[in-house]
């Protein structure tokens, strides 16, 4: 009986002894690749969105660290990204990181205090200035708790976090 079922699968003399494959082991291994291709093209998707997301964590590093240089020479955070040099850097997702000064500076106009990027108590998650990039959906809004920022990259308590929203929490 075994090798009855197996007789299946081998291969057979063709019209004028060509050989080929049956039409049972051609589905057999379409049907591999289908299950394949299933649980791959997911894991995939995940990777991408994590490599992107830690591109964008480390452009807010190296941003950050030069916004800070400049905070530590001139006493105050720059009006913008360009006045340190690094304005045009976009994200991954070909979209232009957002800056945005929060503490005053002198001889300048009042902060954005209103824009600020602001945590689940309504309280800005940084005292001087906000970095970050939209995400891959392109729409964000001032609270990292709505929908619309669950996949932005941020800057957050002053430097001390620098990661998706998604992972975010809120230190006390």
């Amino acid at each position: 009986m075994t090798s009855q079922f197996w007789a299946c699968f081998r291969h057979r003399d063709g019209i004028e002894g060509e050989r080929g494959f049956t039409l049972l082991e051609i589905m057999v291994v379409m049907a591999i690749i289908a299950i394949l291709a299933t649980m791959s093209v997911p894991f995939y998707q995940s990777v991408v969105k994590s490599a992107e997301i830690r591109s964008s964590v480390a452009d807010l590093e190296t941003m950050s660290r030069v916004i800070d240089a400049y905070i530590g020479q001139h006493g105050y955070a720059p009006a913008s990204l360009s006045d340190v040099g690094i304005e045009g850097f976009t994200d991954p997702w070909g979209r232009p990181y957002h800056y945005l000064r929060l503490a005053n500076a002198p001889d300048a106009a009042p902060p954005m205090v209103g824009a600020a990027r602001t945590g689940a108590d309504a309280l800005p998650v940084n005292s001087d200035y906000d970095l970050f990039t939209i995400g891959a959906d392109g729409e964000y809004l001032a609270e990292l708790s709505a929908p619309e920022s669950r996949d932005d990259v941020i800057r957050a308590d002053n430097g001390s976090f620098h990661g998706a929203v998604f992972e975010y929490h809120e230190t006390p």
